[in-house]
């Protein structure tokens, strides 16, 4: 399959997805109210590995699932390059 982009499509990523999120991003405001409360100052604790092994485990799932989905499909016809 051939997925190399050409400079256009990666004018229309940038135009499209990174210019909004950049302009957005730029446009919001700090909070009016500071929290009493120091942030968790290890980022090696329980509840933040949880969190990233939680995501990485729901993220892996649903694309698990999607690729057994398409291989399922009865139009999709799999070639050498398929794993």
């Amino acid at each position: 399959v051939n997925t190399n982009m050409s400079d256009m499509q990666y004018l229309w990523i940038d135009l499209c997805l990174i210019f909004p999120l950049a302009v957005t991003m730029g446009r919001t405001h700090a909070y009016n109210k500071l929290s009493r409360y120091k942030p968790n100052g290890r980022l090696i604790s329980f509840p933040v590995l949880s969190s990233v092994l939680g995501q990485t485990l729901i993220a892996g799932t649903f694309q698990a699932l999607a690729a057994w989905w398409t291989f399922q499909v009865l139009h999709f016809h799999c070639d050498d390059t398929c794993p």
